[in-house]
């Protein structure tokens, strides 16, 4: 089998049974010496480094994809924002991930880099400058919520505080 199809190299026989392989059998149409076609797959086990408080049989799930399977950057970009959202739901706001290109282009292995950064609860909010409105009041207009063992992860949301900010703004200018 080849990982290069192109005119003059392999069949259209051969490009067909390497896709019957991965598509269940499902018949292709291919078009003969048209196009050149690269397919590249992952060679190892996906591998994630640097969680250290997430273990990775949680992570892992999370990807649509794994060993054997083709190189697709979509799922592999995609990879990276569902790792990041993963960490963030769990309060780890300021977490990177970001996969190593080099060992994916030259090895076909893909490893995930994960930066965890400090866990970040909202643990409590105030209100300065109001000299009109009680806090209590202005903090009923908040959606926010602060951590609370059990009850609240006290999650920091961008968009939820940007919600949070509008809605104070509304309820002073009212």
């Amino acid at each position: 089998m080849h990982d290069l199809l192109s005119p003059g190299q392999g069949s259209a026989g051969d490009l067909q049974c390497f896709l019957d392989r991965f598509y269940g059998g499902k018949q292709l149409d291919v078009i003969p010496d048209a196009y050149a076609i690269v397919l590249q797959v992952l060679r190892e086990t996906v591998e994630l480094v640097g969680n250290k408080q997430i273990d990775s049989k949680k992570l892992l799930p999370l990807l649509q994809f794994g060993d054997g399977d083709f190189v697709d950057m979509y799922l592999i970009n995609q990879g990276v924002e569902l790792l990041q959202n993963y960490y963030q739901d769990k309060c780890y706001y300021f977490v990177k991930v970001e996969y190593n290109k080099e060992k994916l282009e030259k090895e076909r292995q893909l490893v995930y880099i994960i930066v965890e950064g400090p866990r970040l609860r909202v643990r409590k909010i105030d209100f300065e400058g109001n000299e009109h409105i009680r806090s209590g009041k202005l903090k009923s207009k908040v959606n926010t919520n602060t951590y609370f063992p059990i009850f609240s992860k006290g999650k920091l949301d961008d968009r939820q505080v940007e919600q949070d900010a509008e809605a104070v703004t509304r309820y002073y200018n009212e």
